[in-house]
């Protein structure tokens, strides 16, 4: 009987928060999943930021949901062509993790960042859309994040599109035909080292999303 229950329970090691491009607090997410039947582990992967730290247990009567800490990495990863591209390791640490040890990593996007955010407006501009840099930092996350996502939201509101997909799709998104490469812009640690730390801190590197990759790996062989 035992048995069957477990085949019966679920996990989920990718959840993004309000600390990144996430719509609900860590506590909201938590509360969620906590009601979602079957569902027994979450990890808590912000965008290049570890929203939590600690592992920790919540609920009763056994019904119970493990929450775990973690980070969805953005990377650069170099083909053997030399073509760089953008790639997202998400890790996962079962017990605790030191934000710390990862600073180095993260301490070079911010910058970079800011220039991406640019450019994409300069090149959204030669399109016949305006949006200020001032509009655009409204969005920021209190953890200073801010991505295309945010970008595309308040494209939404102002009228240039319907959904966050569409937007993406048609003028931002990665397999857009106006796609600026972000490793053109921002200076991310290279995909083997962020493996080798994580794996350094008694993490569990898992590749993010990887369905989306199968059209750049078959162009940058």
């Amino acid at each position: 009987m035992r048995t069957k229950q477990l085949l019966n329970e679920r996990i989920d090691c990718h959840l993004h928060s309000d600390q990144s491009d996430g719509q609900n607090s860590v506590k909201e997410i938590v509360d969620l999943a906590l009601n979602r039947e079957h569902l027994r582990v979450i990890a808590i992967t912000d965008h290049n930021h570890f929203s939590l730290t600690n592992k920790y247990i919540v609920g009763s009567n056994g019904h119970f949901l493990e929450v775990l800490p973690g980070c969805e990495f953005s990377t650069t990863f170099t083909f053997p062509s030399g073509k760089k591209e953008e790639i997202h390791v998400i890790c996962i640490f079962p017990k605790n993790v030191d934000p710390n040890a990862f600073a180095d990593l993260f301490t070079p996007i911010a910058e970079g960042k800011q220039k991406y955010v640019e450019a994409i407006l300069e090149n959204l501009h030669k399109m016949g859309i305006d949006l200020s840099i001032e509009e655009v930092m409204k969005e920021k996350r209190p953890t200073g994040y801010i991505g295309r996502f945010h970008i595309a939201g308040l494209m939404v509101r102002l009228g240039y599109g319907s959904t966050v997909d569409e937007i993406m799709d048609k003028y931002i998104g990665n397999f857009s035909d106006h796609y600026l490469p972000a490793t053109d812009y921002i200076q991310y640690a290279p995909f083997q080292t962020v493996i080798e730390r994580i794996l350094d801190q008694s993490g569990f590197p898992i590749l993010a999303h990887p369905y989306s990759y199968h059209k750049l790996t078959r162009c940058a062989r």
